[in-house]
């Protein structure tokens, strides 16, 4: 009985630590989302101006460009999270449910495995980035470290998410009893 109640005194202390990953993939989609909507805008202002005045925003491809960089990146926890990423399970649908499954276990420990590859280069750039001053464009001149940066913030909520989901579906996996073993 003390056993369970210490479980659930650990469990509720580090719960935030297993549920912020979550929080923060949400609040990385809505800020992918606003980029969008700036993106669009920063657009239309560059057309009006263009044709208009003849004079487009001085680094508006270099923004879009950066923009949609940030919206990829911004999305891939969240996308992970729900399910939401492109995926064709056309072939996967016909197979019995018991390699449907091994396949799933497969496919969290190959983004586990990519996710730690993205997130460790991603880190090891950032930081040779930060050390070099290097910046990108002559236009904007932003160093380009706040751009490598995308990777290893957004791949870390990543990691954790896939981590849960492999966790999740190895239970799975576990309660489900195969057929003709009554």
């Amino acid at each position: 009985m003390a056993d369970n109640k210490e479980r659930s005194i650990l469990r509720k202390s580090l719960g935030w630590i297993i549920d912020s990953p979550d929080k923060l993939s949400s609040l990385m989609f809505v800020l992918s989302c606003v980029v969008s909507i700036l993106l669009g805008f920063f657009i239309f202002v560059s057309c009006l101006g263009r044709y208009l005045f003849n004079r487009p925003v001085p680094g508006i491809y270099e923004i879009s460009g950066y923009a949609m960089y940030a919206m990829a990146f911004l999305s891939i926890p969240y996308l992970t999270k729900y399910d939401k990423h492109v995926v064709v399970d056309a072939v996967v649908d016909l197979l019995p449910a018991a390699v449907q499954r091994i396949l799933k276990v497969f496919n969290y420990l190959l983004c586990l495995v990519m996710g730690g590859v993205l997130f460790y280069y991603g880190s090891k750039m950032t930081v040779d980035l930060i050390r070099s001053g290097l910046v990108l464009f002559d236009t904007l001149e932003p160093p380009k470290y706040i751009f490598m940066l995308f990777v290893p913030l957004c791949f870390l909520p990543f990691l954790v998410i896939a981590f849960k989901k492999l966790i999740g579906s190895l239970r799975l996996w576990g309660a489900v009893k195969p057929r003709g073993n009554h």
